[in-house]
């Protein structure tokens, strides 16, 4: 197996905001929830950063769930995304993929 095949994938739909401040187009950060059109709820800390708390910083009403900590994807022991359409569950730590489950259907 080379090295590339042995790589995880992620589901990540918000990757490239991982570790960045989000801001509007004025480039003022975003301190409050923000709630999507299609519902997708994104939640910031005071300096910008995706980050829920104890909440998932990213969760729409399909079922897909991020839990970020000052923009990095990050939950110690338990999946810091998940997606209840598709069974994946990934495993993340200070913003790196530690492993990736996906449950049988």
């Amino acid at each position: 197996m080379t090295a590339a095949e042995n790589e995880l994938k992620t589901i990540c739909k918000f990757l490239a905001l991982s570790g960045k401040k989000v801001t509007d187009r004025h480039g003022h950060i975003f301190t409050d929830d923000m709630i999507r059109d299609d519902g997708t709820i994104f939640r910031f800390d005071e300096n910008g950063y995706l980050d829920g708390g104890t909440k998932p910083a990213i969760e729409s009403a399909d079922g897909y769930v991020e839990y970020r900590q000052k923009g990095l994807l990050h939950r110690k022991g338990l999946p810091a995304i998940y997606d209840l359409a598709s069974g994946v569950q990934e495993y993340w730590e200070g913003g790196k993929l530690m492993s990736v489950y996906k449950e049988e259907q």
